[in-house]
């Protein structure tokens, strides 16, 4: 499932297409309106002509403005850039409260903290990406972070279960990172080898902790996304028109 929606690039890794899947409706996800990837600061010549031919027209950087200025982004000209800024840079609340997990089991909590913060972070980025989704002028989209593993992840599994993909389909996505991540960045060397694997690798509990915080708060997706986010029915309305595969 993952491997035929991923799109190889040769500066950028972790870049996958949001359509194709199967919804519970029996319908599918349209591809080609949405696309996830880790940073594009490497973008090669021949990766712009790929993103041209994908009909790129917009980019949403969730990356805070820090992460903006240190690493920009190398994009082909005239695309439109969204930049909400306010993720911070990766589950980073969760690791102020422990900053250098020495053990997987403490590597883990800090994650798992960090994710059930996303809903409360991330509302703003997933507003501006739903309104981007939803806006028939804005070409295809594509959506990332520094790895497009945490914050890619959570708002990509919003889009998902907004289409009406099943709780198994979000997480098989959210989890394709591990196949699809290229880690280069070795910024944790200091930290034992099993602590940095769960540092780099996407796990079931992390989305689940994110996601089981957002319905204990707001009792679901729907809601979450109303009172918290501030989306409306008409943006939740576009959204579905154009993420779901006519039948």
């Amino acid at each position: 499932m993952a491997e035929d929606r991923h799109v190889p690039l040769q500066g950028a890794s972790n870049m996958r297409d949001l359509g194709g899947l199967p919804l519970r409706n029996g319908g599918r996800g349209r591809r080609g309106r949405v696309f996830r990837s880790a940073s594009l600061n490497g973008l090669t010549a021949a990766d712009h002509d790929r993103l041209r031919a994908l009909g790129l027209g917009t980019v949403v950087d969730l990356r805070s403005p820090s992460e903006q200025r240190d690493t920009p982004s190398n994009l082909p000209p005239g695309l439109a850039v969204i930049a909400p800024g306010d993720g911070g840079a990766g589950p980073q609340p969760g690791a102020r409260r422990n900053r250098r997990p020495h053990t997987e089991a403490a590597a883990i909590e800090m994650m798992r903290q960090g994710y059930q913060t996303y809903p409360h972070r991330m509302a703003a980025a997933t507003k501006a990406l739903f309104q981007a989704v939803a806006d028939a002028d804005a070409g295809a989209i594509l959506v990332h972070c520094a790895a497009g593993k945490d914050r890619t992840g959570f708002v990509a599994a919003m889009l998902l279960q907004t289409v009406g993909a099943s709780a198994e389909t979000v997480m098989q996505d959210y989890l394709a990172t591990n196949l699809m991540w290229d880690r280069k960045s070795d910024r944790i060397s200091f930290l034992p080898k099993p602590a940095k694997e769960a540092i780099f690798s996407t796990r079931t509990e992390y989305l689940q902790a994110a996601l089981e915080t957002l319905l204990g708060e707001f009792g679901s997706t729907e809601d979450y996304l109303a009172k918290m986010c501030g989306i409306d029915t008409a943006t939740v309305s576009g959204v579905r028109a154009a993420l779901i595969e006519a039948r």
